[in-house]
């Protein structure tokens, strides 16, 4: 029996769920820091690959790594070989795919932290990323689990 698609799976599902994470940790933390307008206008955005049908989603994002794309000729400049059809294709296409899944679970985890342990910690002379690693993950990790 051949191990290598198992072992091909686990790969693209381990680094499209790094991706996911720390891209999605960086958008949460990004938008639990503006406006409520502004992060309805994240959610939009995070949400669409949700309601795109998952032809339409692999068919935009064919268009978007493509040689003849601005991100597929820079990609082929830099690293020598096409991203279409690859196995960083396949991880590229998972982390879009379950992006908003991560977002949505986690984005409410950051909005139930109390806001005056925040300001406590502002008062404190807490900067916003010791806020973030300090107060705010340990607080959020059963969403971000749950993302994950």
């Amino acid at each position: 029996m051949n191990a290598v698609p198992l072992w091909l799976s686990l790969r693209v599902a381990t680094l499209a769920t790094i991706i996911v994470l720390v891209s999605g940790l960086a958008l949460v933390g990004l938008a639990t820091r503006v406006s409520e307008r502004l992060r309805n206008i994240f959610r939009i955005f995070a949400t669409i690959p949700l309601v795109l049908p998952p032809t339409v989603l692999g068919y935009y994002l064919l268009v978007v790594i493509s040689r003849q794309s601005v991100l597929g000729k820079l990609f082929h400049s830099i690293f020598g070989f096409d991203l279409v059809f690859t196995w960083q294709a396949a991880v590229l296409a998972s982390s879009v795919a379950a992006f908003p899944l991560f977002f949505m679970t986690a984005m409410p985890a950051f909005e139930s932290i109390d806001k005056s342990i925040i300001d406590a910690a502002r008062t404190l002379g807490k900067s916003d990323l010791q806020i973030f690693w300090l107060i705010k993950l340990p607080l959020a990790w059963r969403g971000i689990l749950s993302g994950v």
